[in-house]
């Protein structure tokens, strides 16, 4: 997820549209966005400037001035050849009323652009702005933005601490290890008070029982009945788990979101995310989630009771 929000501004004389620029940014920067403008003052080679346009997926909005001087198009004609390449929300704004603008976009026969004054562009473009964002600014998106922005901090911590010690680094390097050192000892000490009677919710929710362990305990308990016809092919489908699920999930979770020619690209440990892994594992999660339902179905059937017991009174014999 990204922080910025990126507008394509058409207008032939931007020093004139700055003072609504930096309202944009101040109200933008309330919602937890900085603003990123790159100006077009006019498309000198159209066929060029839409395929580059077409290919782009960094631009959230448009804002278009209808007057884009005497020898360039008017702004409705522009938004139309626009409009046939790509969906992004158009802002269209002159000093002229809303009306004669609506007039020269019916004109046009475009859709999805909205026109409003010179004067209240700023509030009118924040409330396009927070109809776009709405999506982004849900729990789980924001989940994503979260883990993304922490990636990046993450980074550039650990290249200022590589910066900090380029000379003499044993020291910290020594004091690096010790408090991942001094951090599993107080998770083991935690562990080791826990009483497996009472606390097991506990166990199962503590921070060291990580994403892996708990696949591993998971395949432990169905190898106990690996032949039983009602657990070979979920025992199958979880096998892959790990790799399809807790591997992309902790490379994407350090992904860092990088501008490349124009396109928005997620890269963490020499993965490049594009939109045909990220659809690959969105199916792999729905896969993987029907599994799990399975697993649960066979454990609530009580296909697993006489392994675990079986197991239980073997520790306790021990």
């Amino acid at each position: 997820m990204k922080l910025n929000y990126k507008i394509l501004w058409f207008d032939d004389q931007p020093d004139s549209a700055k003072n609504m620029q930096e309202g944009i940014a101040n109200r933008l920067t309330r919602l937890g966005f900085t603003l990123e403008v790159e100006w077009n003052t006019g498309v000198r080679d159209e066929n060029s400037f839409m395929a580059e346009l077409q290919r782009r997926k960094d631009i959230d909005l448009i804002l278009m001035d209808w007057n884009m001087g005497a020898h360039a198009d008017n702004g409705a004609i522009l938004a139309r050849k626009l409009r046939r390449k790509i969906y992004t929300e158009i802002v269209f704004y002159s000093s002229a009323s809303p009306s004669e603008l609506r007039k020269a976009i019916y004109e046009q026969d475009i859709d999805g652009v909205y026109c409003v004054r010179r004067d209240t562009l700023v509030s009118e473009t924040i409330n396009v702005i927070q109809t776009t964002i709405k999506k982004i600014l849900d729990l789980n998106h924001m989940r994503g933005l979260v883990m993304g922005a922490v990636s990046d901090f993450d980074a550039q911590i650990e290249e200022m601490m590589l910066l900090a010690c380029m000379g003499d680094k044993s020291w910290f390097l020594s004091h690096v290890r010790d408090l991942i050192i001094e951090a599993n000892n107080s998770h083991s000490k935690q562990i080791e008070g826990i009483n497996l009677d009472v606390d097991a919710g506990e166990l199962l929710k503590h921070r060291s029982f990580t994403a892996f362990l708990k696949y591993k305990a998971l395949c432990t308990l169905l190898n106990k009945k690996a032949e039983d016809r009602a657990v070979i092919n979920i025992l199958e489908r979880l096998k892959d788990y790990q790799v399809q699920i807790i591997e992309p999930r902790n490379r994407l979770a350090h992904a860092r979101l990088v501008q490349q020619t124009g396109k928005a690209i997620m890269q963490g440990k020499g993965v490049e995310f594009t939109d045909e892994t990220l659809l690959s594992l969105r199916r792999d999660l729905l896969a993987h989630g029907d599994n799990l339902c399975d697993i649960r179905s066979a454990i609530e059937a009580g296909i697993f009771d006489d392994a675990i017991a079986v197991e239980s009174s073997s520790a306790r014999q021990g």
